[in-house]
């Protein structure tokens, strides 16, 4: 669509025409779509659009984010997909990250999520002896009935020795996911897949 708007002769119009002029400019944008069309060009710059914005395909160099010109925010995209600096939501999944440091080897929580608001959680699990640099991975899967946790753990590979097990309880809000070192110095990283109730 293409809209055009004549201009104003400040020679032959007075002040009333130009403000015409502008409402009806001000009236264009606020009922048009603005479209922008290139054939292998790059459009650079940044634009705030305040309402729906549609797209085909949506390539951005190096970021893509929610909020306007001045600051961040939640990028949230309605096809049932939300984009956060933390984690991915499609449908009843959630993904995310987690890197935990232990000190010690007693139970340590390294996971929680709302009883009310998540079932179940899929675990990949990494862990680093950072003093031995040896190295343990499993999977996890943990459900919850909102009085107690239960959790499994299978798919068990590491290199010299178990560096920790894990466990799971549950509080009046929350469930958790606990781990008990063996060493007294290592890092977790772990890729956490939580399912809605």
């Amino acid at each position: 669509m293409t809209v055009s708007v004549t201009l104003i002769d400040i020679n032959t119009q007075n002040f009333e025409a130009l403000v015409d002029k502008v409402n009806e400019v001000a009236n264009l944008v606020s009922n048009s779509a603005v479209t922008a069309n290139t054939t292998q060009g790059l459009t650079t710059g940044n634009v705030y659009v305040d309402g729906i914005f549609s797209v085909t395909t949506l390539s951005a160099n190096t970021a893509l984010r929610g909020g306007n010109v001045d600051s961040s925010a939640v990028l949230t995209i309605t096809s049932n997909v939300a984009i956060t600096d933390t984690e991915l939501s499609i449908n009843e999944s959630v993904f995310s990250s987690i890197n935990v440091q232990t000190t010690g080897t007693s139970e340590q929580i390294v996971d929680n999520f709302d009883l009310t608001t998540y079932q179940a959680a899929e675990y990949v699990v990494s862990i680093k002896d950072n003093a031995a640099n040896g190295y343990q991975v499993s999977k996890l899967i943990l459900l919850h009935d909102t009085g107690d946790s239960y959790v499994t753990e299978y798919g068990v590979i590491y290199s010299n020795s178990m560096l920790g097990t894990f466990s799971a309880n549950a509080n009046s809000t929350h469930s958790r996911l606990t781990v008990t070192p063996t060493q007294s110095d290592t890092q977790l990283k772990i890729s956490r897949t939580l399912i809605k109730v």
